[in-house]
């Protein structure tokens, strides 16, 4: 049943109750429900459009002027008339949503016939015999009663708004889970939905941890782009620490918010909300109000589950950035790892480890060194040359004679930290990848192992090792995903492949013939939907790593 159903159900209860008629308008005048237990009087003033009775009451009503149950005497002409009106307002939360109108009546012992005189009309002087004449302990008997009957009516104003505060939560929480959605979208769904709000911000930190403005709704959101956050940084980071949100004491007297009345914002109270998800995201939502004291409960507890779903709408946000920002680095590792076996010689494929380095860790200081004491370096000209030149040493000595079994992958220097990868050809070191970070992460690290696993496939290909040391390197661990696929007989075939044998050297080894070989190399590549060797490598290096 909707509201104005139930109004009207409650209104007729009342109107048995009271002997009186009764309407309910809205705090701009409009009629909520219809008029019940109507006399020849209310109705004569009321319904009369010549008569401007109607018009001063709903003035009355619509300037907000009445805040508790009054007793409103009707003027004529600027003149009192001795008519009342009772008006009781319906209130929830301080805030004013209808009025309860009752009929007009006397109080006291008012002459007949000065009511009489207020207009010369037959019709007017027919209804004045039956007005109601009501003592003053029988209106504040009608005062109570309509009182009560305020309270039940804000009861279903309360239920109404909770629903339509249901459906716009549920409609902001549904948006937040929608791809497209655009963050000003939200807060205006959001700044919408809370009315005792003037100003709605979401801040966050960069990576130099200042605290910048992303989004705002409400007063003065067009002068607030340039806003600085300095001022409250501590504010926000209690907020932060604490988890869950604080709201500030004492306004006026708090300097660190002063630089909102450059902005002519002069807040009465103030709300921070921490937003923060599992990625190390940190935000916060800002509330603030400048005509009350302190913001409703209702609207705290809509804005506290907001800021949750927030955060998980950030976190989703930034996986996918992340992701696509991996697949990025990912695909162009790939695609330049093609072109090694077309590499010519060593030099080539430094240059080329060093540019995928560039790509992934931009602007960063890196260095190849090889067993012969030579190098490559990428952005060489951060350290001085005699800084290099020990460093180089000190790897050399560390790394090449010691064979790094005992080499510990992050070491401090005085010009930063370095992560050191050594790349072994043949169980032996013979060269070190080397490059300086700002903050050692897992993603970095994982990155810096693929280039030296690269490096170390790429320089394996300028060696020539005989056979007898061909057979006792240790070739790639093939999933047990490619095992399934394959016969007892291909995946022996595909060790011998992996340890660089070719098609003659294969049957040789096994006793087969050639042409036996290739078919089953055939059925090998079909299977693994490959063509060639050098993607048959990959695949398996590939599903090594990730698995």
């Amino acid at each position: 049943m909707k509201t104005r159903e139930l109004l009207s159900h409650v209104q007729e209860a009342y109107v048995s109750l009271s002997k009186m008629g009764l309407v309910i308008v809205s705090a701009k005048g409009e009629y909520l429900t219809s008029v019940s237990g109507i006399d020849q009087v209310t109705e004569y003033l009321f319904i009369n459009e010549d008569i401007a009775f109607r018009q001063q009451i709903n003035q009355v009503v619509t300037s907000s002027t009445i805040t508790k149950p009054i007793t409103y005497l009707l003027l004529h002409n600027g003149e009192a008339t001795g008519l009342k009106i009772a008006i009781i307002p319906v209130k929830v939360d301080g805030t004013i949503y209808g009025y309860i109108l009752s009929s007009v009546f006397v109080e006291g012992n008012i002459s007949k016939e000065h009511l009489v005189s207020i207009f010369n009309d037959r019709k007017w002087q027919e209804a004045v015999k039956v007005i109601k004449v009501l003592t003053i302990d029988e209106t504040d008997e009608l005062l109570d009663i309509l009182q009560k009957m305020a309270t039940v009516c804000s009861a279903f104003f309360v239920k109404e708004f909770e629903t339509n505060r249901f459906h716009s939560l549920q409609k902001l929480l549904l948006q937040m889970n929608q791809d497209n959605l655009q963050i000003t979208s939200l807060f205006e769904e959001l700044y919408e939905s809370i009315d005792d709000v003037d100003l709605l911000c979401y801040v966050t930190q960069n990576r130099n941890e200042q605290w910048i403005l992303e989004h705002s709704k409400g007063k003065n959101e067009d002068r607030l782009v340039h806003l600085k956050l300095d001022m409250i940084a501590d504010l926000l980071q209690n907020a932060l620490d604490k988890g869950d949100y604080q709201s500030i004491e004492n306004i006026q007297f708090d300097p660190r918010l002063s630089f909102l009345y450059a902005y002519e914002i002069k807040p009465k109270s103030v709300y921070f909300f921490p937003v923060t998800n599992e990625l190390d995201s940190q935000g916060a939502i800002i509330l603030i109000s400048e005509h009350k004291d302190k913001i409703s409960r209702k609207n705290l507890q809509t804005i506290d589950i907001i800021r949750g779903m927030f955060a998980v709408y950030q976190a989703k946000r930034q996986l996918k950035i992340v992701g696509f920002h991996h697949l990025t680095k990912l695909s162009r590792v790939i695609d330049m790892s093609k072109i090694m076996t077309d590499l010519k010689s060593v030099r080539e494929l430094l240059f080329l480890i060093l540019d995928m380095t560039d790509h992934l860790i931009k602007d960063s200081f890196a260095i190849v060194v090889l067993r012969d004491g030579t190098y490559e370096s990428l952005n060489g000209d951060q350290l001085p040359k005699n800084q290099l030149e020990v460093y180089i040493k000190d790897v050399s000595e560390s790394l090449f004679q010691g064979q790094g079994e005992t080499h510990n992958r992050i070491r401090s220097f005085s010009f930063g930290s370095m992560i050191e990868c050594p790349v072994l050809v043949n169980q032996q070191v013979e060269a070190v990848l080397c490059v300086k970070v700002e903050n050692v992460t897992n993603e970095l690290e994982v990155y810096l192992e693929i280039l030296s696993n690269l490096l170390s496939i790429g320089m394996a290909n300028f060696h020539e090792p005989n056979k007898e040391q061909t057979e006792t390197i240790q070739s790639l661990q093939v999933p047990e995903s490619i095992k399934n696929l394959l016969t007892n007989r291909e995946n022996e075939i595909l060790q011998w492949m992996l340890k660089g044998y070719n098609n003659q050297e294969i049957a040789e080894v096994l006793f087969i013939s050639a042409h036996t070989v290739k078919n089953h190399i055939s059925n090998i590549f079909q299977k693994l939907n490959i063509t060639d060797r050098r993607q048959l490598f990959s695949t398996i290096y590939q599903l090594q790593f990730y698995t």
